[in-house]
């Protein structure tokens, strides 16, 4: 059962616990005082906005919103959101960017809902079924509406949540590339992660570690060459 979620509430908690100011908040989100004003008093929100508002404030509202037990209360305001300022690796609940359309479609399938039963518990037609399903978007109160009819919480799908060892695989690889990526090209850099053993013995599975260091290694091939240049 998903709880009735307060956008305007939740977000003037999460200020007040940051000590963020109503005037700071409008900065942060390049929007005038009025604008904060009535977001500060709205219920609901679509998706969209309130993924904007969560990547300026650095705090998943999604994982407060799903209070899943899986949700390690340590990790429940931190998120990770990867761009060209970020580190190449923090820990904690990191912030997801789904297709909520797709998403309920493909549980609507799994449960074997059809859409004019959805339509039917939602009030509304099948047309308009069709275009919330095909929408990367939707308002929150109605995301909770469908959580509960379905069984199943669609904010989960905005966060995913590290483990310890994951966690620790990125520890293990911003060593390697500390070690080896000031001295090394980016052939040799992945050549040196690949072959240290202990490294690879504990964490060679985790794909998305691996990524992430082709990434930051493709980076940093790339000013290596502006500097050559």
């Amino acid at each position: 059962m998903v709880v009735n979620v307060n956008i305007g509430q939740t977000i003037r908690k999460v200020i007040a616990e940051k000590g963020i100011s109503q005037a700071q908040l409008g900065r942060m989100l390049e929007k005038p005082a009025t604008y904060v004003t009535r977001l500060l008093n709205k219920e609901t929100i679509d998706t969209e906005t309130l993924y904007g508002i969560c990547r300026r404030l650095k705090y998943n509202l999604f994982a407060d919103f799903s209070k899943s037990e899986m949700l390690d209360s340590e990790y429940q305001c931190m998120i990770d959101i990867k761009d060209e300022t970020d580190d190449i690796w923090s820990p904690g609940c990191i912030l997801l960017h789904p297709h909520i359309g797709e998403k309920i479609f493909g549980i609507l399938k799994q449960k074997k809902v059809t859409q004019s039963e959805l339509g039917d518990f939602l009030g509304v037609s099948h047309q308009e079924v069709s275009r919330l399903l095909k929408n990367e978007s939707i308002d929150t109160g109605k995301l909770v509406l469908i959580s509960n009819f379905l069984d199943y919480n669609f904010f989960s799908c905005y966060y995913w949540l590290e483990t310890s060892e994951e966690i620790m695989a990125g520890d293990a690889i911003d060593n390697i590339l500390v070690k080896y990526v000031d001295v090394l090209y980016i052939e040799d850099s992945v050549t040196a992660v690949l072959t240290d053993h202990d490294v690879m013995s504990k964490y060679g599975k985790n794909i998305r570690n691996m990524v992430n260091l082709i990434n930051a290694l493709w980076k940093e091939n790339q000013k290596l060459k502006g500097k050559q240049s």
